[in-house]
């Protein structure tokens, strides 16, 4: 339940990183159920994110993908891509590897840059900075206000626990 909890507390902040910095998806909304997406498609998507990451590493910054659990991110996968009749060939000068992904829990690597399945907004593909999430605080007056649960009886056999916090990705220390 913990890491369920986690997960939701950092799901709610990244919400809040969207909402406050005005982030915008690189998918398209037609992407997120599209897992037969065309060729075409497929391949102005990985170059919209290739071309996202350049655009950070060309201002000193570390890019990362973050991809909800939906079509999107299936399209992201190294399986998808290469030459063979029932893949999608990719565009000229972007890789997409999963060699090393696995050792550092992302779902794949597009020119090396980490992709990461993480609950994102309406499922959608986001690239950003990895100095945008280097540290999750929990704020509030005290303890009570950055983070409480709260519990009732529900019938004989059932609890309903309300998780109320106060939190915000902080910017890292320059």
């Amino acid at each position: 339940m913990g890491e369920r909890i986690r997960d939701l507390l950092l799901a709610w902040c990244f919400r809040e990183v969207v909402r406050d910095t005005g982030l915008q998806p690189i998918n398209s909304p037609g992407l997120r159920d599209q897992y037969d997406a065309a060729h075409s498609d497929m391949q102005a998507y990985l170059t919209a994110i290739a071309s996202q990451c350049s655009i950070l590493r060309t201002t000193g910054e570390e890019p990362v993908v973050l991809v909800g659990r939906s079509a999107a991110a299936t399209l992201l996968h190294e399986y998808r891509w290469g030459n063979e009749h029932w893949k999608c060939p990719l565009p000229t000068g972007i890789t997409v590897s999963a060699e090393k992904a696995s050792e550092a829990r992302s779902i794949a690597l597009i020119n090396g840059v980490p992709v990461f399945e993480f609950e994102t907004p309406y499922d959608d593909c986001f690239v950003l900075s990895t100095t945008m999430l280097k540290k999750l605080a929990l704020a509030g007056s005290g303890a009570d206000s950055a983070l409480a649960i709260d519990w009732h009886a529900q019938g004989d056999d059932r609890l309903v626990f309300a998780l109320t916090w106060e939190g915000d990705f902080l910017p890292a220390p320059g």
